[in-house]
């Protein structure tokens, strides 16, 4: 036993001086170790805090009965929004919370009806009704209850069941998704509205049945296109990064280049033209990458969850909604797809599934902007929520019946 402790007292006196040495430098070691965990962890609960600081409204959108207009005009709303966007200094971000507005559009699918929500600050209002009626004057906007209590505020439990999921892009953000300018029939021309397929999908919700489907959009400052999307442009191109300014860029420019010449011989070798070095899928990745990078940008939080008692849960209806959202897939460009799935395997599989039904399912009545989040463009926003079409024939919408119009110009005024 003697010899057992003689062998280990160098280790004892190692250890004792690590110690001795962590105690006057902890302070500089710890805060880079316990960045990565805290620093989220902060950045979440201020932002929560903020949230509940800010006043809320949520309106119900109906979409005009006999409209024959394409989702464009949604996107010039969608537009329009990009003008809250402000300047934020880090120091207000970090430490009060301080973030672009954002506004959560919903489209709920409950009790066999299809709704048009959006949740947005009560002091812009007034600027997205502004927007919405210029563009869609037959519109009916009005003050909407909170849905979400129509279902217990905990779930799952023995009556009610529960799936959920985030939803995020395949390939990186400045990839666009296939939009709608591109729904249109090969023989007739007609366009075909992008939402046909997930309207007549949530219409078929029985009674107390519920799918609902949020997206949470924050404005971007314009100098992401420039940052990001000129980045991935270049690298689609095949062109190396731009060299770092400065003395020590300038030099390594410099003797690179020297270099390079040396080797070569002092001749310049003619490389071939871009369209003849990309492939068709790859000239047109490029084409709708940069006309995509050209438009507003929204950081992007996707989720959707399906609840139903539990005599009427169909998982069905969960394979029927991502299949709607495969019709913006092109896999030349982009898709959706869902992650973070509502599902456990192997121990404690029964806790573990409850505890990730039940997050899930709090974060979408909180509407947390939280990750994984992405980028879209307004143009690829307008393509997934917009006013439905009088093509869009499924009963499960519900329409306005107000038409608008001007008053008779000879109309008699009382004095």
């Amino acid at each position: 036993m003697m010899e057992v402790f003689a062998i280990l007292e160098p280790l004892f006196k190692q250890t004792g001086t690590v110690i001795d040495v962590f105690r006057f430098i902890w302070f500089f070691i710890l805060p880079f170790i316990l960045y990565k965990t805290f620093f989220p962890l902060w950045m979440s609960y201020i932002g929560d805090v903020r949230a509940e600081n800010t006043d809320f409204e949520t309106i119900e959108i109906i979409p005009p009965r006999n409209t024959e207009r394409s989702p464009q005009p949604m996107e010039s709303v969608f537009a329009g929004l990009q003008g809250t966007s402000t300047t934020i200094s880090v120091y207000d971000e970090l430490c009060f919370g301080a973030s672009q507005p954002n506004f959560s559009i919903e489209i709920v699918g409950t009790n066999g009806c299809v709704h048009f929500f959006i949740d947005l600050p009560s002091s812009l209002r007034a600027l997205f009704e502004s927007h919405l009626y210029a563009q869609y004057p037959d519109v009916e906007i009005r003050d909407a209850h909170n849905y979400i209590e129509q279902v217990p505020a905990i779930i799952p439990n023995k009556d009610w069941d529960l799936w959920g999921s985030d939803i995020v892009l395949i390939k990186p953000d400045p990839i666009p998704i296939k939009t709608w300018e591109r729904f249109e029939e090969t023989v007739t021309g007609k366009m075909i509205d992008p939402l046909s397929g997930l309207i007549e999908m949530m219409g078929r919700m029985r009674k107390a049945e519920h799918l609902w489907f949020q997206i949470i959009i924050e404005p971007i400052l314009e100098g992401w296109a420039k940052e990001e999307g000129e980045k991935f442009v270049n690298e689609l191109k095949g062109k190396a990064p731009a060299p770092e300014k400065g003395i020590i860029g300038k030099i390594m420019m410099a003797i690179t280049g020297f270099l390079k010449r040396d080797t070569d011989g002092g001749e310049k070798k003619d490389e071939a033209p871009l369209e003849f070095r990309l492939s068709p899928g790859e000239r047109k990745t490029l084409e709708a990458v940069e006309d995509n990078i050209g438009r507003y940008m929204f950081r992007t939080k996707m989720r959707m969850v399906y609840i139903g008692r539990r005599e009427v849960f169909r998982k069905s209806m969960v394979s029927g909604f991502f299949g709607a959202l495969k019709q913006f897939a092109d896999f030349n460009l982009n898709a959706f797809k869902p992650t973070l799935l509502t599902d456990a395997k192997y121990i404690f599989r029964k806790t573990r599934l409850r505890f990730r039904q039940r997050k899930v399912f709090d974060a979408y009545k909180k509407r947390k902007l939280n990750t994984p989040r992405f980028v879209l463009s307004d143009r690829e926003l307008a393509t997934v929520f917009h006013m439905p079409d009088m093509t869009v024939v499924a009963p499960s919408v519900v329409r306005s019946n107000i038409t608008k119009a001007t008053a008779p110009p000879d109309l008699p005024i009382a004095q």
